[in-house]
């Protein structure tokens, strides 16, 4: 079926050509040669929606073929055959065939957002604090944070302030002690214990630890969704 509207596809295109050149107009030549390489690609992406053929170089192929198939119409049909503009019109419809697929194979790729080089999906992941595509490079992202670079530099927080998200999850706010990670007191940080062992950490400790006690490594229950794809992941280890 593929093949039949390919070349359905190829014979309209070109059938258009032929007509355009029979009225002896350059610059309409010119220009319906462009629009035809324009979409010579956009066809061939739309048909072959799963790419399993090179989009670019069969865009290119189908606006060549189209034009050629119209001047051959035209030498078949047409007394005094194909000028020189027609078949610049060839060379123009390949190339801007050539153009629209360069364009969107470019938009297409994706970049990382710390180091803006290209990456793919199995060597990127999302970020949970500010949900932007990085690399597994080490200088963008920080596997045992959880974390990009970005976020790590800015100290982005996700756990939630209000205290009613943390009154269900951990108790209430203790009113004595030490936060075991930064060694802040209880009346200059707002602390909550484990869980498990009761280690107190202060919220923004829990939140820099993605919600794990250090030392007996519980999790605060129900996480923020973003974290959900690192829960239990080989990716916690990735840098």
């Amino acid at each position: 079926m593929k093949l039949i509207a390919y070349l359905a596809a190829g014979f309209l295109l070109g059938l258009v050509y032929f007509l355009i050149t029979t009225a002896g107009f350059t610059v309409l030549t010119l220009l319906t040669a462009i629009g035809i390489g324009i979409g010579s690609a956009s066809l061939w992406r739309l048909l072959d929606s799963e790419e399993t053929t090179p989009p670019l170089l069969n865009g290119v192929l189908l606006a060549a073929a189209a034009t050629l198939l119209g001047l051959l119409i035209s030498r078949l049909f047409v007394a005094g055959g194909s000028g020189a503009a027609d078949w610049l019109g060839v060379v123009l419809a390949a190339g801007a065939a050539a153009l629209m697929g360069l364009l969107r194979t470019r938009r297409s790729v994706k970049v990382c957002f710390v180091c803006k080089k290209p990456m793919t999906e199995a060597d990127s992941v999302t970020c949970p604090r500010c949900q932007q595509g990085v690399c597994l490079r080490p200088g963008c992202w920080q596997g045992r944070l959880l974390r990009c670079s970005s976020c790590h530099e800015r100290e982005v927080i996700l756990f939630p302030d209000q205290e009613g998200w943390w009154a269900v999850r951990t108790g209430r706010r203790l009113a004595e002690g030490q936060c075991n990670s930064c060694y802040r007191e209880a009346q200059e940080a707002d602390l909550r214990e484990c869980g498990k062992c009761h280690w107190p950490m202060c919220k923004r400790c829990w939140d820099y630890h993605n919600g794990e006690c250090p030392r007996c490594h519980w999790s605060i229950p129900n996480l923020p969704p973003q974290l959900t794809p690192f829960v239990g992941t080989g990716r916690r280890d990735r840098r």
